[in-house]
């Protein structure tokens, strides 16, 4: 943030999130204050959905592929996460000659929390393609410096959305949910995050599992359709995972199992799609606020 002291920045984020959407793509122009806050200007944003094709292959690389198609497929996600940049830049407006840096989180393949962590997507073919220097390895730089990875959001959210007087508890859902509790004034030195649970990546999941016409749950309709049953709500709650100390999900608790659990809950009971959506929401909401270390927070931030 040295370089963002005295003036702004524009600068393009690229995602492709546990979910298999799609490429996300963001042009920002960042501001900096004097009290160590920034703010955050959109000017383009893109989302490509990904193919059949393509999220098939990027799913495959999730359990398992052979040394060809990790280093085709690395190669091939560059290309496409480069494609994302350039549309959002179109969209903007903004002259490449205006972008400071592109910054590439890549897709995750492996996440082990304490240990190590793998992105993919080649972020030297982004830089040919765009002829725009690509900041990347988000994650596993720190890892490498003794951090578990993820949640990466904390220090920006301090910056961003932090309150003068209060402090403040930011929720993502992504395919995996996690919290930032930032205090006043955006002190980087108190902020806490950690995940909270399963979030979209389950719901989507079990619609490409009942439905498969169906990329994801568009608009919420089945799961609005459909009414929660308590108790399957409270055995997905039993599940271990919320009992620990603030986590990380990684590895130890997937989506693919999340999804499989729920699947064997209700597959005799609620045979209906609307039903057995219905279901991920409330236990990823309440999730949010029983884990024990949100409860922690909570009365922090009262």
């Amino acid at each position: 943030m040295n370089a963002m002291k005295h003036e702004s920045m524009v600068l393009v984020g690229l995602m492709s999130g546990t979910s298999l959407d799609g490429v996300t793509a963001a042009v920002v122009r960042f501001t900096p204050a004097d009290d160590g806050r920034v703010s955050a200007e959109l000017l383009g944003f893109t989302l490509h959905d990904y193919s059949p094709e393509q999220r098939a292959r990027l799913a495959q690389a999730l359990t398992g592929a052979t040394p060809a198609e990790y280093t085709r497929l690395n190669f091939e996600l560059g290309g496409w996460l480069a494609d994302g940049a350039v549309a959002a830049m179109a969209e903007a407006g903004v002259s490449r000659k205006d972008i400071a840096a592109i910054a590439s989180h890549g897709q995750s393949i492996w996440h082990e929390p304490g240990h190590s962590t793998w992105q993919t997507g080649e972020s030297s073919v982004i830089a040919e393609r765009t002829k725009i220097d690509v900041i990347s390895d988000f994650r596993v730089r720190d890892m490498a410096a003794g951090g578990q990875g993820a949640p990466l959001v904390p220090m920006a959210d301090a910056m961003l959305f932090s309150d003068t007087t209060a402090w403040r508890a930011l929720q993502n859902i992504g395919g995996i949910g996690n919290v930032s509790v930032v205090p006043p004034g955006g002190d980087l030195r108190g902020v806490r995050a950690f995940d909270t649970g399963p979030g979209c990546g389950v719901i989507d999941k079990v619609v490409r599992t009942l439905r498969p016409d169906l990329p994801y749950d568009m608009d919420g309709t089945l799961a609005s359709n459909g009414t929660a049953v308590k108790a399957v709500v409270d055995r997905l709650l039993e599940h271990e995972y919320f009992l620990m100390p603030p986590p990380m999900m990684g590895h130890t608790c997937t989506s693919h199992q999340r999804a499989h659990l729920l699947q064997g809950l209700q597959g005799c009971q609620h045979p209906c799609p609307r039903l057995r959506v219905s279901h991920p929401k409330p236990a990823r909401q309440q999730a949010a606020v029983q884990h024990p270390a949100v409860r922690q927070s909570s009365a922090q931030c009262t």
